[in-house]
């Protein structure tokens, strides 16, 4: 399968049920839209790739070191010891289920109850009882789980559609596999229930999405929308939002726990609206469009900050030896980082166990539906972080 393969999509499909099931408006405003590849995606299809071929040649990953994107891709990747020791965890996790029958990148169809419904499962393991899907996410940025994941739930709904005419199955282990944080999350669902799900949530879902009249939802599945900036819903909700809450802007501190509550929850929103916005004034100005301010005045592109650097590190290398420049005074030097040190020597070497102290950052505020565990620390420890 080739990377253009691995890439294609269903307006319905896995990679977007997050916003489609919740909000069903969305697909046909965003048809026909040029999809943005970020540098990140593309990183993750490439490493999806790399465990293709891995799993298909029956090879550790690591064969595929100084494998590189077509010259003509948007955004250039090769393979390196760190991106193959990435993939050889997802590979590696894979191995250890046993199964009847193995899909790797393959196509599964859900269209018994979305129109043209389909998608591309990282791997399928098929057994009478229980079938294990496994996604592999190679980002980093957010931590995904398996509980209820919307996506994984149509992958099981597309292995159901097309193999349980030959496999007795019972249930399914939904799994996320992401390596680059050493996360793994696991979660089984029986066929029955998500039978239910799918008659009672998906098919109403993709029959509105398909009416001209369709239903838009403002929340934190705007954030993968192509619209998002523009989302007429979007705007309204967050600035009616916004308008409540400083109609009377007061202390922090003279506000009750709930009403703290409240907005702790509505400022990540806004903070991702207000970033949207910002970045679509800023492209639409530097292509020439005026937008004008509260101010009666247009926005306008300044220049940034100076930034000096040496037009030539060697003939500035040799005029300072030149000046009588101390070497002691030329140069800097920084002792490589833990995790510089690691690439080099092996996760496991004694320097890194011996030399290596393991410590933890400041503690982050999340809401009470993130699933990793809360935080438990003495007054004093969390003191120590202010």
């Amino acid at each position: 399968m080739s990377l253009e393969e691995l890439q294609a999509h269903s307006p319905l499909g896995p990679s977007s049920a997050e916003r489609w099931l919740v909000c069903p408006g969305s697909v046909k405003a965003t048809a026909g839209l040029k999809d943005t590849s970020s540098v990140f995606a593309a990183e993750g299809t490439f490493a999806h790739y790399i465990s293709e071929l891995a799993r298909k040649a029956n090879v550790p990953a690591k064969d595929f070191i100084g494998t590189s994107t077509d010259k003509d891709a948007e955004h250039q990747f090769t393979c390196d010891a760190d991106m193959a020791a990435h993939v050889q965890y997802f590979l590696d996790y894979e191995a250890q289920f046993e199964a009847d029958d193995r899909l790797i990148e393959a196509r599964v169809n859900y269209n018994a109850w979305v129109e043209d419904g389909f998608g591309t499962l990282d791997a399928g393991l098929l057994n009478d009882g229980t079938c294990i899907i496994i996604d592999l996410k190679y980002g980093k940025g957010i931590q995904v789980y398996a509980e209820n994941n919307a996506q994984l739930k149509l992958y099981a709904l597309g292995l159901y559609q097309e193999y349980y005419e030959l496999y007795d199955i019972k249930r399914f282990k939904l799994c996320i596999c992401q390596p680059r944080l050493n996360h793994i999350d696991e979660w089984e669902i029986d066929t029955d229930t998500l039978l239910v799900w799918a008659n009672e949530v998906v098919e109403p879902a993709a029959d509105l999405a398909a009416q001209d009249d369709a239903p838009f939802k403002a929340g934190e599945h705007c954030q993968w929308c192509k619209i998002k900036a523009t989302c007429e819903t979007r705007s309204r909700a967050y600035k009616d939002l916004m308008l409540d809450e400083i109609e009377d802007i007061r202390d922090p501190a003279e506000m009750g726990n709930a009403e703290l509550g409240e907005l702790a929850s509505l400022i990540p929103l806004m903070q991702k609206w207000a970033k949207d916005v910002m970045a679509l004034v800023e492209k639409l100005v530097i292509q020439g469009e005026e937008i004008i301010g509260s101010d009666g005045l247009p926005f306008k592109m300044v220049a940034g900050r100076a930034m000096r650097s040496w037009r030539d590190a060697d003939a500035a290398e040799k005029a300072l030896k030149a000046h009588k420049i101390k070497v002691a005074d030329m140069y800097t030097k920084k002792l490589i980082s833990p995790a510089m040190a690691e690439k080099l020597l092996g996760k496991k070497h004694p320097i890194l166990v011996k030399q290596v102290l393991t410590g933890n950052s400041k503690p982050a505020l999340v809401s009470g539906s993130d699933k990793r565990p809360a935080f438990k620390a003495s007054k004093d420890e969390m003191d120590s972080y202010e």
